[in-house]
């Protein structure tokens, strides 16, 4: 019985050691369940931390990607702009060729006719050239006679019935007034500047 006894004392001994043990193992493992949570829960944060810088990263990105499309179809107008310019000046100075080809013929023309009056002064043989001076001297020959019938009489007779007539019913007839023998006269200056 003492035996037994001792036996019975033994195992309990034993199993009071393995239970002292396993609560150790028990509370190691509860430490270690707790410090699993606390760094579950801080890779939890971290990881939303990161989510979230991510996001605002991404967010960032998208921004700065339809920036530069943004610009890139500005500068695709901007460049279709300068081809419709560039366009626009090819047909202007297209034209402006003409123009100045055409300006040429006609600076060629007139330097020609120019050199060809110029003879003709030089010259003083030329038939149209001393008809335009005979008409130029009667010419002035008849103003000076208008201007002397006006400084006397205030008026030019007429010896036409059909311009009597006229000037009768109150029509203008040419070369009857002041201001119509003062144009003949500038006329007259200019024709005989023109062709002394």
């Amino acid at each position: 019985m003492t035996r037994r006894l001792d036996t019975q004392s033994a195992e309990l001994a034993d199993l009071r050691s393995q239970l002292n043990i396993m609560t150790l193992e028990r509370d190691r493992l509860l430490d270690l369940s707790k410090q699993s949570t606390a760094f579950t829960a801080s890779l939890r944060k971290g990881v939303a931390e990161l989510e979230a810088q991510a996001a605002v990263a991404r967010s960032q990105a998208d921004a700065q990607v339809a920036a530069a499309f943004r610009h890139a179809d500005g500068f695709k107008r901007q460049i279709q702009d300068r081809d419709q310019e560039i366009a626009a000046l090819r047909v202007s100075i297209a034209d402006r060729d003409r123009t100045y080809a055409d300006l040429q013929g006609m600076a060629s023309t007139h330097f020609a006719q120019l050199q060809e009056s110029a003879r003709l002064l030089v010259d003083g043989s030329s038939q149209p050239l001393r008809h335009a001076q005979s008409v130029i001297t009667h010419q002035r020959a008849v103003i000076l006679r208008q201007k002397r019938v006006i400084a006397r009489q205030g008026f030019i007779p007429m010896h036409d019935p059909h311009m009597a007539a006229a000037a009768a019913g109150g029509l203008d007839a040419p070369g009857l007034s002041l201001n119509d023998v003062q144009l003949n006269a500038r006329l007259c200056r200019i024709l005989a500047e023109r062709f002394p």
